[in-house]
């Protein structure tokens, strides 16, 4: 099993002592996490075009589904949010997690041997939906800022596919419309 860019440990310099050598070290850690923030954001950047390029809700949810590891370092367990009146549910594997309550930040809670983090999706309006992951180890804030960002590009990409979806609907029923004006036009034209 490969290790995520995220699992990798930053150099504690606390057990380095004071002497030399020691702000090389700190650098070298401060430069690690900005490496690995810089790589997240990238990796980011390239779920947010490949979502936003798919018109239908499912392409985005199984684009979603199977970069979230490679982006964040954590597994899918849910992604739960509005969809007109009902709240409708995307499990990963092995959900089976309570009524959403709201939130606005990441949320970190153990979870077993694990650590679950919650976050919002963004919605249109009303209550936000919510992203639920796992992760072996406790998120990082580098992480954490990523996984926020991640709930709100999601949710964003999920309302895009949504508005194509209805565009598609509606364009369908007026080309019905249409037909239908065509063919009673024809009739009145034939008496």
């Amino acid at each position: 099993m490969t290790r995520s860019r995220w699992s990798a440990a930053r150099p504690d310099p606390s057990s380095q002592g004071t002497g030399e050598g020691f702000a090389e070290l700190q650098q070298a850690g401060d430069e690690l996490d900005l490496r690995r923030t810089l790589t997240g954001l990238q990796e980011l950047m390239v779920l947010s075009m490949l979502m936003f390029d798919r018109h239908h809700v499912e392409s985005v949810m199984r684009v979603f589904a199977s970069s979230v590891r490679a982006v964040t370092g954590c597994e899918l367990v849910e992604v739960r949010r509005r969809r007109g009146n009902t709240w409708i549910s995307w499990q990963g594997p092995g959900s089976a997690l309570p009524e959403p309550e709201p939130v606005t930040k990441p949320i970190v809670e153990p979870d077993g041997s694990h650590w679950r983090c919650t976050t919002a999706i963004a919605a249109f309006s009303g209550t936000p939906g919510r992203l639920v992951l796992r992760s072996a180890t406790r998120p990082d804030a580098a992480q954490l800022f990523v996984i926020e960002r991640l709930g709100h590009l999601l949710g964003a990409a999920l309302m895009d596919a949504e508005l194509h979806e209805r565009d598609r609907r509606r364009a369908h029923e007026l080309d019905q419309l249409n037909n239908q004006l065509a063919r009673t036009i024809a009739s009145l034209q034939q008496r």
